[in-house]
């Protein structure tokens, strides 16, 4: 942009949009390559675009340390979405329900408790069905293993009274 004099207020404010908007293209260009390690400079307390940007870095920090916790296998992380519009954020809480529930789950079968089971939420979740078949065939496998525990014995009595042993 070239000025028509020095006092071209037009064309210096022309001018240093033209430099913001560079300076904000090359900003989100970086966050949308996953680096949120970028310094937003505020210009000044009307500077919209720069203070949205710098809500939406903190805003995928967060969920990013949530992603983070979560991967290493911590589901005790508290977040609340921001509203309805919060896609992620509802998104990540209810990974964190699910994945809650299969844990639930997963301390149950290590109980031997077979009683309750988790619903997968699609055919496409393939942990949560291989958590129904599993606890399902450990459930089978735990009442044959019980019947047979009980049958043996009862031969073994049968079996001690033909032959005469008392208890």
């Amino acid at each position: 942009i070239q000025l028509l004099s020095k006092n071209d207020s037009l064309g210096l404010a022309i001018k240093d949009m033209t430099t913001r908007l560079k300076e904000i293209t090359a900003l989100s260009t970086t966050i949308a390559s996953g680096n949120y390690d970028v310094n937003i400079v505020i210009k000044n307390s009307e500077d919209k675009l720069g203070l949205a940007l710098v809500e939406m870095v903190k805003y995928l920090e967060t969920i990013t340390n949530i992603a983070e916790s979560i991967a290493v296998g911590d589901l005790d992380v508290k977040y609340k979405a921001k509203g309805e519009d919060d896609r992620l954020g509802r998104a990540i809480l209810q990974m964190i329900k699910y994945l809650k529930a299969i844990l639930k789950q997963a301390n149950a079968i290590s109980r031997e408790d077979f009683s309750s089971s988790i619903e997968s939420k699609s055919s496409n979740d393939e942990l949560g069905l291989a958590i129904v078949k599993m606890t399902d065939m450990l459930r089978d496998s735990s009442v044959k293993n019980k019947n047979e525990i009980y049958f043996n014995e009862g031969v073994s009595e049968f079996s001690d009274k033909i032959a005469g042993i008392n208890d």
